[in-house]
């Protein structure tokens, strides 16, 4: 069954040509390049059991060499990714939202001398399991 996190990983790359990972870039990739993760779940829950569907709390991590580079690439971001609803590899999305977006510090990646710059955006998605 397909995930929320498999729609985010497709939407980015299909939107922006550049990689997203979960969690973690492996050490040789260079930007620019995306990063994903859950962050929370939502079920809610009443006595007799679960209702509704679950809301996830997503991180979005953006990086590119450049100030105008890495904001290009977080719009495209947002474009791809909030108020998107539909389905996915047979996974129902019924919304999704952009919460925060904001600049993050530049980084210093090993090996490398230049700072490579941040975006950070937080998603809700709501899904059907």
């Amino acid at each position: 069954m397909s995930s929320p996190e498999k729609w985010i990983r497709s939407a980015i790359e299909d939107a922006t040509e550049v990689p997203a990972y979960p969690l973690d870039v492996p050490e040789s990739v260079a930007p620019p390049f995306c990063v994903y993760a859950r962050t929370d779940t939502l079920r809610e829950r009443q006595l007799d059991g679960l209702v509704g569907h679950p809301v996830g709390t997503f991180s979005v991590e953006i990086y590119a060499d450049g100030f105008d580079a890495v904001k290009s690439l977080a719009d495209q971001v947002r474009i791809a990714l909030h108020n998107f609803n539909g389905q996915f590899n047979g996974l129902i999305i019924e919304s999704t939202e952009l919460s925060s977006e904001r600049d993050g510090s530049p980084v210093y990646i090993e090996g490398r001398e230049k700072p490579t710059y941040l975006v950070e955006h937080v998603y809700s998605i709501r899904w059907q399991e």
